[in-house]
C-alpha cells in the first residue's frame, strides 16, 4: 500500500514539474518574441529616423543647389532657348551639373542611409531635381515648360 501511495505521489510530482516545466517554457518563449519584436520595432524606428533626416539632408542640398544654378545660369539659359539662340540639350545638361554638384556635397554617409530604403539613389537625386526645377520655375513665373 506503502509503495502505491508513493507510485501515485512520484506520479503527481513528475507531472507538475513537467506541467510547470512547459509554462516556464511558454513564458520564456513568449518573452523572447517580445523582445525579438521589439528590436524590429526599434530598428525600423532608427531606419526610418535616419531615412527621414537623409531626406532634410537631400531636399535641402537640392534646393540650394537648383536656386543657385538657376539664378547664375538656368534663367538665362532657358529664356534663350525659348528664343532659339541655344540648344535644349544646354538647358538638360544643367541637371547634369547639379547632381554632380549635389553628390559631391551629401557625401557617401547620407548615400549609405538611403541605400537601406532607396534602390536607385541617382534616380531619386534626379526625381528631386526635377521637383526642384518646377518649384522654382513656379515661384519665378517660368511656367511649366522648358521649351
Amino acid at each position: 500500500m506503502k509503495e502505491l501511495i508513493m507510485e501515485t505521489l512520484v506520479t503527481i510530482g513528475s507531472a507538475g514539474l513537467v506541467a510547470i516545466i512547459g509554462c516556464a517554457g511558454r513564458w520564456i518563449c513568449s518573452k523572447i518574441a517580445t523582445e525579438k519584436q521589439k528590436a524590429i520595432v526599434t530598428k525600423n524606428t532608427a531606419l526610418q529616423s535616419a531615412f527621414t533626416a537623409a531626406e532634410i539632408i537631400i531636399s535641402t542640398t537640392v534646393d540650394t543647389v537648383v536656386g543657385k544654378i538657376e539664378q547664375v545660369k538656368a534663367a538665362d539659359l532657358r529664356q534663350l532657348v525659348k528664343n532659339g539662340t541655344k540648344d535644349r540639350a544646354e538647358l538638360v545638361a544643367l541637371s547634369k551639373e547639379a547632381y554632380d554638384e549635389i553628390v559631391a556635397t551629401l557625401g557617401p554617409m547620407v548615400f549609405e542611409e538611403m541605400s537601406g530604403v532607396i534602390v536607385d539613389s541617382e534616380k531619386y537625386i534626379l526625381s528631386k531635381i526635377e521637383d526642384a526645377v518646377r518649384k522654382v520655375k513656379l515661384q519665378t513665373g517660368g511656367g511649366g515648360s522648358d521649351e
